[in-house]
């Protein structure tokens, strides 16, 4: 089964990890959402199976949620608030969202 790869915030970091992500993804096997909530920081993520958005809802239901966010505290708040992820996005059993 193909997994579903998330990666919330596109930043110094994030923006680089997406293009890697996307340049060595294996032939479509998986599908790469990037999120950040500005619009200019999708520019130039455009690549096959690779889902550039402004919607942090896109992460539900991602085998893997990589989060790259500024602080701390950014990343207890965005993935279950308001527009986050929801339930489903890297939670439940086997399901670990790393931090940076």
């Amino acid at each position: 089964m193909a997994a579903r790869l998330a990666l919330l915030g596109l930043g110094a970091m994030g923006h680089p990890i997406a293009r890697n992500l996307a340049a060595k993804r294996d032939s479509g096997a998986e599908t790469l959402v990037a999120i950040d909530t500005d619009p200019a920081r999708l520019a130039g993520l455009d690549a096959p199976g690779l889902v550039a958005t402004t919607d942090p809802g896109q992460a539900a239901g991602a085998d893997v949620l990589f989060l790259c966010l500024p602080r701390r505290a950014s990343a207890s708040r965005r993935p279950g608030g308001p527009r986050g992820t929801g339930r489903g996005g890297a939670r439940g059993p086997g399901r670990v969202p790393p931090d940076r």
